[in-house]
């Protein structure tokens, strides 16, 4: 006879991650969207302190309220939608946190098409990806650039666009034109709105640190119009935005194939997903401690070395952290730049901060790599790198 213990079957959603499973995710990658009820978070380059409430910020009510939602084999249509939400809300919530929820697969690949769903459940799926349009995630992002209205243009577009692209198809699939319509026309609007405010910074001396930036964002983005489109039905929407930073570079001004020009040619290196900082749970507890891009992290380093409540021992265990990053990743240079944010933040700079650490650490200090990373500024490397960007730029009409 076999024990009861070892019968009972491990709880899921229709063979999916349960909910309760999916709450811990996010609970465990970003805590302070359960130990608190609002929400202060101070981006890297403003002095604004942005505020955040449950009310006012819809997937931290989504997965605040994820736990009412149990396991099911055979899920009813309603509660479909519900998880539905759910997945989408802990992407929203994680994706630019170190250890993100990767649900995105499931939602574009499965939630839209495993069941054949009637035109209710369509429709209210339709316009969860549609409100998607109107989140503020600077809450959960630090990854941002603001566009001519102050919107922030982050990777949470591209996440956007994944769930808009994959949801056509299922409407259209379903025979909704109309519905599957208003998700292309929210598409196109955040397509026409990222190569305005990219092509924007290409033309104003000065913005070179959001251009690139901004380059890095929508080349990654177009990435995941491309994963939505990869389900495999066809839609003609595909022509219009498909394959935008590989093919027909005169779409939309040239957008795109400039920023995926840039990001080859100096970015590239840093599109890693900060794998290496995912064991640094102390990097997790707070929406000020998430990394803005790389590979411009000298304001984020100075963060770190200037943390309320951080002994000397813990900052010099997250400088000992960056340092093994960096042996980690190869040809990446913002790990070195978030050490030299430290360095220019601390009396004695980080070799200071190393008198805490093992004597083979502050050896490593001193070797070439770190010595040129720590006598550069952050005026100057960002100069340089600005200085690059203009040169690399191709003249408008070889677009």
């Amino acid at each position: 006879m076999v024990c009861a213990q070892h019968t009972v079957a491990k709880q899921t959603f229709a063979n999916f991650i349960a909910p309760e499973t999916l709450v811990d995710i996010v609970r465990n990658t970003a805590p302070f969207l359960y130990d608190r009820d609002v929400l202060e978070i101070t981006p890297t380059y403003s002095e604004e302190r942005l505020r955040f409430t449950l009310d006012t910020t819809p997937y931290w009510r989504i997965v605040r309220n994820g736990g009412e939602l149990k396991s099911t084999p055979k899920p009813s249509e309603q509660e479909w939608v519900r998880y539905f939400e759910l997945c989408v809300g802990a992407h929203f919530s994680t994706v630019a946190t170190f250890v993100p929820s990767d649900v995105d697969t499931k939602i574009r690949n499965h939630l839209w098409f495993d069941r054949k769903l009637s035109r209710d459940a369509l429709t209210a799926m339709k316009d969860i990806a549609l409100a998607t349009d109107t989140w503020d995630v600077r809450a959960v992002t630090q990854s941002w650039v603001p566009d001519e209205d102050g919107r922030a243009l982050s990777g949470h577009d591209g996440e956007k666009l994944s769930i808009l692209t994959a949801g056509m198809q299922a409407l259209m699939n379903a025979g909704d034109t109309q519905g599957a319509g208003e998700l292309e026309a929210c598409a196109l609007r955040q397509v026409e709105r990222e190569s305005e405010a990219f092509m924007t910074l290409v033309d104003t001396k000065g913005r070179e640190r959001d251009m690139l930036m901004l380059a890095a964002i929508i080349t990654h983005n177009a990435g995941d119009i491309d994963q939505g489109f990869s389900v495999g039905h066809p839609h003609p929407a595909r022509e219009a935005i498909g394959r935008l930073a590989h093919e027909r570079p005169e779409r939309f001004g040239g957008a795109y194939a400039i920023a995926a020009k840039l990001y080859r040619e100096l970015l590239s290196a840093e599109g890693h997903r900060n794998y290496p900082l995912r064991a640094m749970r102390e990097l997790r507890v707070d929406p000020d401690l998430m990394k803005p891009p790389s590979p411009f992290l000298d304001p984020w380093g100075a963060r770190l070395a200037r943390r309320p409540g951080w002994t000397s021992r813990d900052k010099a265990l997250v400088l000992q952290g960056l340092m093994e990053a960096c042996a980690r990743v190869r040809g990446q240079v913002a790990y070195y730049r978030a050490i030299a944010g430290m360095n220019a933040a601390v009396n004695g700079g980080v070799l200071q901060l190393a008198q805490e650490l093992s004597v083979n650490a502050r050896k490593a200090l001193k070797e070439p790599q770190f010595q040129r990373a720590l006598q550069t500024s952050r005026e100057q490397f960002e100069a340089d790198l600005a200085r690059r960007a203009r040169a690399a730029l191709p003249s408008r009409t070889s677009v």
